[in-house]
């Protein structure tokens, strides 16, 4: 089947039943969750995590709500329950704290699994990971219903994927990352470069792991090319802190200099009002008024100073909501768009995803050859591609004339 369609449907009554052809994913309603918030929240998790890969995959999903709950007694019955309605995954789980849950996944296969630790789920790296395993099942059955020359054809196509994203990636870490001066190839350290990172906050319950990394990461792997790091970590960055360093520094620097601003933390958007907030330290749930940095704002203020600069957010942000004509000597990037950014671990430590990525690109480079950044980011999401199962969608809006460092 070519082309892909997931749907979300939320609806009333009984389950409705997935038309042949497609793969339904069935969510019943988690125990102990009387809002549905835990359940809303799995429901979202799942769409966000497994469109892209079912468009890749070229089959057809359909999220669907069961309507009621399942308890471990009804396992049992669980293949005459669903042969009616075609379930291929069906979800289900009990609620022990307000946002944790035993999870249990059956598959038309007969198999079901137990995660042995209870989700959290205000941890996007946890519910990542369940739905890879959902991503799995359903892969399972897709190359279950392939004939013998359909797997070989498959994986005909898989094997040159893969050759042509690592002859990819070794094109542009050998040549195309490199911008050569026809007198001087070397590159000086003159990146301004400041580094925002809020994985502790006020408010416990926002706690992120990955930030304090992410700051001493790209640190480490900038210092040949900064002249001056400016780094706001965890208390440190308050909004005020964070709104004065970027502005104060960016009418400061002389224009020939580039700077770079990088922010790792959480992040909301808000589509229909075309904003996109990074939250700070000192962020209050309570309050709606002046909590968070509105990050269009920030940035629009920052290109209007200081034209020479590069921001890259690990976090969601839409770079072509920044006017054109700001953008002319500038370069922005965002971890995400519409997906989500994910969390993984690198040498035991938690790190943001993109910037895991993004860090590895920048260390195959001399320190002595300045980076491009349009190469830069390519180079990125090979890394990305080859190294993760969760989807995202970096983001890049580069202006002719960027700076290089």
């Amino acid at each position: 089947v070519s082309g892909s369609l997931v749907y979300f449907t939320y609806t009333s009554n009984l389950a409705e039943r997935t038309p042949e052809g497609r793969f339904g994913v069935y969510i019943a309603r988690i125990g102990n969750d009387p809002d549905r918030s835990l359940h809303i929240r799995l429901m979202e998790t799942l769409v966000a995590n497994l469109d892209g890969k079912a468009k890749d995959a070229g089959i057809r999903l359909e999220f669907k709500d069961l309507k009621s709950e399942i308890t471990d007694q009804e396992i049992d019955r669980l293949p005459e329950r669903t042969r009616n309605i075609n379930a291929t995954i069906v979800i289900w789980g009990m609620a022990i704290q307000n946002n944790e849950a035993y999870l249990r996944l059956w598959t038309k296969s007969g198999e079901i699994s137990r995660s042995p630790k209870p989700v959290t789920f205000t941890d996007i790296n946890q519910l990542a990971e369940f739905a890879t395993q959902v991503w799995e099942r359903i892969d399972q059955a897709r190359l279950s219903s392939l004939s013998a020359e359909e797997r070989k054809t498959e994986l005909e196509k898989e094997v040159a994927e893969l050759k042509a994203d690592v002859a990819k990636l070794r094109e542009l870490m050998t040549s195309s990352l490199v911008v050569r001066s026809a007198t001087d190839s070397t590159a000086a350290a003159n990146l301004i470069t400041i580094l925002i990172g809020v994985g502790e906050y006020s408010e416990p319950g926002l706690r992120l792991f990955g930030p304090a990394n992410d700051v001493a990461a790209l640190r480490q792997v900038l210092v040949p090319r900064t002249s001056q790091f400016k780094i706001l970590l965890d208390k440190e960055a308050t909004k005020q802190r964070i709104e004065e360093t970027v502005k104060s520094t960016a009418q400061q620097l002389p224009s020939d200099i580039p700077l770079l601003v990088y922010f790792s933390g959480h992040s909301m958007t808000d589509k229909a009002n075309n904003t996109y907030s990074y939250i700070p330290y000192d962020y209050n749930s309570q309050s709606n008024i002046g909590n968070v940095i509105e990050l269009r704002a920030l940035i629009i203020d920052l290109l209007k100073s200081h034209h020479k600069s590069i921001v890259i957010v690990d976090g969601h942000f839409d770079p072509s909501s920044i006017p054109k004509e700001l953008t002319s000597e500038a370069a922005i990037i965002s971890a995400a768009v519409s997906t989500m950014a994910f969390e993984t671990t690198v040498d035991g430590k938690p790190q943001g995803l993109f910037t895991a990525a993004l860090v590895k690109a920048l260390a195959a480079v001399p320190s002595t050859i300045p980076i491009n950044i349009k190469s830069l980011f390519s180079t990125t999401k090979v890394l990305l591609k080859q190294s993760q199962s969760l989807e995202t969608d970096p983001t890049l809006v580069v202006g002719a004339n960027p700076p290089s460092f």
